[in-house]
């Protein structure tokens, strides 16, 4: 009997063990479903990185036509600030959707050498077709 009584111990001490090692294993500090979310962050990660690494390129990009063309500057100056030259003039229209002729603005402002001067519109009735 003692020898019975053995066995069923080493069979429990076993069990327990194979038990401990599969939560080590699967739910552990270094187990598999720590693994596999670590691995999804990496992957996260790189793909975030890859995107800032392209817009990277892109400003560094930008930054050297900046440097080196006259025409970059002024494109900027132009699209950013409103920048006008002397023999031009900026006339700069805004959208309104959703309107009739009636609705529409009489009144726009022109730049012209530097000076802010506005413009008056024909009612739409009255310009020829």
């Amino acid at each position: 009997m003692p020898s019975s009584l053995l066995g069923k111990f080493t069979f429990a001490l076993g069990i327990l063990l194979a038990v401990y090692l599969q939560y080590v294993f699967w739910l552990g500090e270094g187990g598999m479903l720590r693994h596999a979310k670590l691995s999804h962050d990496i992957k996260t990660f790189e793909l975030s990185n890859q995107t800032l690494q392209e817009r990277n390129t892109q400003l560094a990009q930008e930054v050297t036509d900046l440097k080196t063309s006259i025409e970059t500057v002024e494109t900027r100056a132009r699209l950013d600030l409103d920048y006008v030259k002397a023999d031009e003039v900026f006339i700069k229209l805004s959208s309104i959707e959703n309107t009739t002729p009636e609705q529409a603005p009489s009144r726009l402002t022109a730049i012209v050498d530097g000076d802010m001067a506005p413009i008056e519109l024909a009612p739409p009735s009255l310009v020829d077709p």
